[in-house]
């Protein structure tokens, strides 16, 4: 072994690396053994077992395939390191694999990035000699410019040549004129064979064009050749204005690409067009649309086109409207008479004024007032011109269609059973309702929510009349169709339409009132009649026009008469040609008379309506009356007789029975029909409105009073003293109790929520730490008042009504009377109330800037007395976020009702009593009514108990100092506690009050409230203690002071608003009693004139 090893080392036998390798594998003490040398097998050996191989190596190939095949030997003495080491090599040859076939993508990669970079390279090559060559042509070229540029030089000389000093004048202008004409003739036919050039090229291609590619070939190509010829239409614009040749060339080569424009665009527009309404046939609103927008893309893309060609420089950078050449306008009138022609059909074929009105919307709205087109340089007038007459054929097909729904749909509408159902259909709403409002409220109960009672209540409480599915089907349609008409037609179109509409309507409410009448009785007709007369009159009110028409007829009644006159004297002198002949006379002088009428269908529905309720209050009083009428007419026939309307006890059971017709409550009104509970309960079914079915019950009353007065005046008349306590007759007052006593004020109270009467205990429990820190009441009061007059003069600034004031008064005490003054600045929260407030009351969403504006202007202005250098620090975003902190403070109940409506009903229900001074009645009334904003009387008590309080103290300062006083009528305080004495107001306002259902504490209450305001205002220094009070004792929020600039930024903007006026007065607080607030907008003033009539509306 080791002479091996030493021949191994030996310099001159070396080894390469991989016979090394070899034999110091084959020289391994592990390697299985080398086999044997095959010999012969003796007879005597064993014969090897089944499953042993004997190997047999003679050969070196033998060998190497024995070294390399597994054998069970070599399995058995392998271990598991050789197999690991296998399977080691393995995947190490699996990575080389990989890495190799990554080798060759790399190499292919960067193989065929050569490839392009040999490519590019030789591209940049060519590139450079090509930009080498252009630049020796452009040297060319420029070089030649230069040389012509010399030559036209001698052109110049040519107003010289003209002048007649020269002798060959004539000769060289001729000359020039002859190469003039030449040069234009090239010009020209250069620019005809360009475009004749682009339009071969388009034809050739022929079935290629298709709605994607149209534009591109129709177009693109077009736009290709812009440039070179619009280069020489620049050049002979420019010498437009020199001579007319050049304008005739003009004019030429723009009519040469309109025919050849107009032969290769109208066809493709006409195919895009019928691909158009076949696939949009049956909707024609989209096809209107689509086809329209079609046609006004095609437009400005041949508008854009054209001014490509034929634009001028000036005109180009001066960026104007280039008005249409004549035949180019001519070629557009062309290409829209397409979309015209195409739509026509289907237009007229149209039946649903439905479709009819949306496509007048779709031609004004969309095509007509807003233009959109996407070029405002682009002239659009064909385009329009082509809506108009199209808007011209809808609304003519309109108003035909118009009239035949009309006839069809309103006029002769046959009433189906269940549109008459009248009034079982109101009953079955009205108990929809009232079971629907017992769940919710059972549902409260359980879940103990106490404070939505008032909520859920509006949100159910919904009359009958408000739903528009109870609308008569004729009252329904007419209303649709008015309402489509008034936007699609012109006012005097939309008139006449509007007043056939309307009459078309009241005749088909009058057939089925006659319906009714026949099925239930005289009263539900009326009452269905006058339902939908008083929905009719306030539905048509917003559209602000006269329903009246003015027909012309021939009135033949003079021809008539004439020929009555004319027969008996006749006699012979018939066929005499004179004077004398009185049939000659009569058809030569004598003729029909034109007469026009004005059909006014809001006067017949008023008509209609005012004849119907009189009928109804007429039936009304005499089913109410029962046999008073009959005793009073019996009265004046009998006078003679001594017992003029009967034996007392005989009269005594008419008086009683009559009694019965007024005294029956609603429970008992199934037995008796006439009934005052029933009368009342149909009144309030069909018409819902409490305030019109007050209207509606006043003059029933009022007939019913008069025939018991007539009676009572009669039986005092004949009848003695004993039998008059027999007969019992009641007073008018008791009479009148009949019909007020079941009301419970309840016509006063229009919907007034509960939510918001909050008990004083509670107020003064939330304002605990603000009187706290002011110290008493009275201190938190006078800001209050002073916040109030702030509201005031911000609302007074920005000019909305007195009752959107009023408004924003009540959410702010309503704010503050649950949180404390520390919470929101009240600075902010008052123009947050008014922002807010005109929103509720559908005055106008005030602009936020303005109101912002307007802020700052009465702080600088009024209250700089009292803050020197304060400057308004709030903008429109504090008061967006501070309005929906006051919307979730007041759980989003915004609806406020105010004393205003209720004090109007009463000074009406006082006006007979005191006749003349109504009015100053309802005057000081109205004041004190502003004034009591600045109390919390809003907080603790009722509209109506406001409004009550407020005539109380009217008529107390009525009786203290009259209007005919020579006093200061304006000063409210010293009226009421004037020395002069005057029973009459007194003794009416105690019969008043004594007739009304409530509880006179309260009123009581509601006086002391407004007493004590007016002592607070005559005790208290503006000037003095307010500064005081809001600047050191009232709580602050904290507040976020604005940056320094931001700080200067307001105060400059704050003085350019006030235009640099600081002055004006301060807010004058009103001290004395009845002097209000200003009233903006809303009738009647604080002191109107002794001889104004009635009271103010609202």
């Amino acid at each position: 072994m080791c002479a091996a090893e030493n021949i191994l080392e030996e310099p001159k036998c070396l080894l390469s690396e991989k016979q090394l390798e070899s034999i110091y594998y084959l020289s391994s003490e592990d390697y299985r053994p080398l086999p044997q040398k095959p010999r012969d097998r003796l007879d005597s050996e064993q014969v090897p077992q089944e499953g042993q191989e004997i190997v047999e190596i003679e050969l070196a190939s033998q060998f190497y395939a024995w070294l390399s095949s597994p054998t069970e030997i070599g399995s058995a003495d392998g271990s598991q390191a050789e197999v690991d080491l296998l399977t080691h090599f393995l995947r190490q040859e699996s990575y080389c694999t990989s890495i190799i076939s990554k080798t060759d993508e790399i190499l292919s990669i960067l193989y065929q990035l050569k490839e392009k970079y040999h490519s590019v390279s030789e591209k940049t090559n060519n590139l450079h000699e090509t930009c080498e060559s252009l630049l020796r042509k452009q040297t060319d070229l420029t070089e030649k410019a230069n040389q012509i540029e010399e030559m036209l030089q001698f052109f110049t000389v040519l107003s010289s040549i003209e002048s007649p000093n020269f002798k060959d004048s004539e000769a060289f202008l001729l000359r020039f004129n002859t190469c003039l004409n030449s040069a234009l003739l090239m010009v020209k036919e250069g620019i005809k064979n360009s475009i004749r050039q682009v339009v071969i090229e388009i034809v050739e291609l022929g079935d290629a064009i298709s709605p994607e590619n149209s534009f591109i070939l129709l177009y693109g190509r077009f736009r290709s050749q812009a440039s070179r010829i619009r280069s020489l239409m620049q050049l002979m614009e420019s010498r437009a204005d020199k001579s007319p040749r050049y304008r005739d060339v003009i004019a030429e080569c723009q009519a040469y690409y309109l025919t050849k424009r107009e032969a290769l665009v109208i066809p493709v527009a006409r195919a895009s067009i019928a691909d158009l309404t076949s696939k949009y046939s049956g909707d024609h609103c989209e096809l209107f649309r689509t086809t329209v927008s079609f046609m006004l893309h095609m437009v400005e893309d041949e508008s854009l086109l054209f001014w490509r060609y034929f634009e001028s420089q000036e005109t180009v950078e001066s960026s104007q409207v280039g008005k249409n050449p004549p035949s180019f306008e001519s070629m557009l009138t062309n290409l829209c008479s397409c979309v015209y022609d195409a739509l026509r059909p289907f237009l007229i074929h149209v039946n649903h004024i439905e479709i009819l009105m949306e496509l007048c919307d779709l031609l004004v709205h969309e095509f007509i007032e807003d233009k959109p087109a996407a070029n405002p340089n682009v002239d659009l007038a064909v385009f329009e011109n082509m809506c108009r007459t199209l808007l011209a054929d809808v609304q003519q097909r309109l108003i035909y269609r118009a009239h035949v729904h009309i006839k069809s749909q309103i006029h002769d509408y046959e009433p189906s059973a269940g549109d008459i159902t009248y009034p079982e259909k109101l009953e079955m709403i009205e108990q929809i309702a009232s079971s629907l409002q017992q769940q919710q409220q059972q549902q409260q109960a359980n879940d103990g929510d106490v404070q939505s009672n008032g909520e859920a209540e509006r949100k159910i409480s919904s009359s009958s009349t408000d739903f528009h599915g109870m609308w008569y089907p004729t009252v329904r349609r007419t209303l649709v169709c008015i309402s489509g008409l008034s936007r699609c037609l012109d006012v005097k179109a939309f008139q006449g339409l509007a007043q056939n509409c309307l009459s078309a309507c009241i005749e088909s409410l009058m057939v089925a009132q006659k319906r009714i009448e026949a099925r239930r009785s005289t009263s539900d007709g009326q009452l269905f009649f006058i339902k939908h007369l008083l929905i009719l009159r306030e539905q048509s009110t917003p559209f602000n026009v006269d329903f009246r028409v003015r027909e012309t007829s021939l009135d033949f009644s003079n021809i008539k008469s004439a020929a009555y006159q004319a027969m008996p004297k006749l006699g012979l002198k018939i066929f005499d040609f004179n004077r004398a002949n009185h049939l000659l006379r009569l058809l030569l002088l004598e003729g029909p008379t034109v007469v026009d009428t004005d059909v006014d269908s809001r006067r017949q529905l008023d008509r209609h309506l005012k004849v119907t309720c009189e009928a109804f209050i007429s039936a009304s009083v005499t089913s109410l009356t029962g046999q008073i009428g009959s005793l009073l007419d019996k009265a004046k026939v009998q006078v003679s007789q001594h017992p003029v309307l009967g034996a007392p006890n005989q009269l005594r059971d008419e008086v009683s029975a009559a009694i019965r017709l007024l005294s029956v409550s609603e429970s008992n009104s199934s037995s008796a029909a006439n009934t005052l509970a029933v009368i009342r309960h149909k009144l309030t079914l069909y018409l819902g409105n409490t305030n019109t079915v007050a209207i509606i019950l006043r003059p029933i009353e009022n007939g019913v009073v008069k025939l018991w007065r007539k009676l009572a005046a009669t039986i005092a008349e004949h009848y003695s003293e004993e039998e008059r306590m027999v007969i019992a007759c009641p007073t008018e007052n008791q009479i009148r109790l009949f019909f007020h006593a079941n009301r419970s004020l309840s016509t006063y109270l229009v919907g007034f929520s509960l939510e918001w009467l909050l008990d004083r205990q509670d107020v003064l429990k939330y304002r605990a730490p603000d009187l706290k820190k002011l110290g008493s009441e009275e201190e938190y009061q006078k800001i209050m008042i002073f916040f109030i007059d702030v509201i005031q003069a911000f609302g007074k600034s920005v000019e909305v009504r007195q009752q959107v004031i009023a408004t924003a008064s009540v959410y702010f005490r309503r704010f503050f009377g649950r949180t404390s003054l520390k919470s929101i600045d009240p600075w902010l929260m008052a123009p947050s109330c008014l922002f807010l407030a005109s929103k509720v009351e559908e005055y106008g969403v005030i602009q936020p800037k303005s109101l912002i504006a307007a802020c700052c202007k009465v702080v600088n202005n009024q209250y700089s007395k009292y803050f020197k250098e304060y400057t308004y620090p709030y903008r429109t975003h504090d008061v967006f976020e501070c309005e929906f902190i006051l919307m979730e403070a007041m759980d989003c109940s915004l609806i406020v009702f105010h004393p205003y409506r209720p004090l109007l009903q009463f000074c009406d229900d006082l006006r007979p009593q005191l006749l003349d001074m109504a009015d100053e009645l309802l005057s000081r009334a109205w004041s004190i009514a502003n004034d009591s904003l600045r109390t919390d009387l809003c907080l603790h008590y009722p509209p109506y108990l406001i409004a009550l309080g407020c005539v109380q103290m009217a008529l107390v300062s009525l009786a203290r100092n009259p209007p005919a006083s020579s006093g200061n009528i304006h000063d409210h305080h010293s009226l009421y506690f004037s020395t002069q004495s005057s029973i009459n107001p007194l003794v009416i306002a105690e019969q008043w009050f004594s007739e009304l259902n409530i509880d006179a504490e309260k009123v009581l209450e509601v006086v002391r409230h407004l007493l004590a305001l007016y002592d607070l205002l005559d005790r208290i220094d503006m000037e003095n203690e307010m500064p005081v009070l809001l600047m050191q004792k009232m709580p602050h929020p904290v507040v976020q002071q604005p940056p320094q600039q931001q700080a200067q930024g307001q105060q400059g903007a704050s003085r350019a608003i006030d235009g640099g006026n600081g002055g004006g007065a301060a807010t004058s607080h009103h001290k004395r009693m009845g002097q209000a607030m200003p009233t903006h907008h809303m009738p009647p003033p604080p002191h109107p004139p002794p001889n104004a009539a009635g009271g103010p509306p609202m």
